[in-house]
């Protein structure tokens, strides 16, 4: 086999080492040894990330199959390893780690998890009108809009400050004033406490529980 081991690039090692899926562990590393001299400094760095790519140390506990070394001393089952590869345990062939979930995929999971909790509190009707579920009822939320910050002069200790004046508003949800300051979300959404609302710098002015007939028109419980 060639290698270019003229940078850091890590992607050959690691196309190799999934084409060698099947074959004996002991094996593959000796041919990964004889190809990358130890006393090259650069290529005994590559070969030092043999386990981002490899869970060399694994341990067969209670039927399931456990990485025992790498980055922590804590058994990781494999569907929780990093690594697409593993070494089983009772034969010693390089398999492919078949349980185990990407960084996408994990992504794609917690934003899933994310979306049905806020569909489990929250339904946009319009721009300035959502439902919020607040300890298990449901209200119709009338929201506004925070007034914009302010620069003001004002005159003390004897000269003119220019000063950024901040109006507040009382939010019927959170119950507590807000003002143009409140910490924004990813989305640049205003977000207050665990009320997060869809529009940007807008706070809850009025709210009134829904009634049997409503629930049913919006599907709710």
């Amino acid at each position: 086999m060639r290698w270019k081991w003229l940078n850091e690039n890590l992607g050959p090692l690691r196309r190799f080492l999934v084409r060698q899926a099947g074959r004996p562990w002991n094996d593959v590393y000796s041919e990964i040894c004889q190809t990358i001299d130890a006393r090259s400094a650069v290529k005994q760095h590559v070969r030092s990330h043999i386990e981002d790519f490899v869970a060399i140390k694994t341990k067969l506990v209670d039927g399931r199959i456990y990485e025992t070394g790498g980055y922590s001393a804590v058994y990781t089952v494999l569907s929780e390893a990093r690594q697409p590869l593993y070494v089983d345990p009772l034969s010693g062939v390089l398999m492919r780690n078949m349980e185990r979930i990407t960084y996408k995929q994990m992504q794609r999971a917690q934003d899933k998890r994310r979306q049905e909790e806020l569909d489990a509190r929250l339904r946009v009707l319009s721009h300035l009108e959502e439902l919020h579920r607040v300890h298990g009822i449901w209200y119709i939320v009338g929201l506004a809009e925070v007034p914009k910050c302010r620069r003001e002069k004002r005159f003390a200790d004897g000269k003119w400050h220019e000063i950024t004046a901040h109006e507040k508003r009382w939010d019927v949800l959170l119950k507590k004033a807000v003002c143009g300051r409140e910490p924004r979300g990813p989305k640049g959404e205003f977000v207050r406490g665990s009320f997060p609302y869809r529009g940007r710098g807008l706070y809850a002015a009025h709210k009134r529980q829904l009634g049997a007939r409503e629930l049913r028109r919006y599907g709710l419980r």
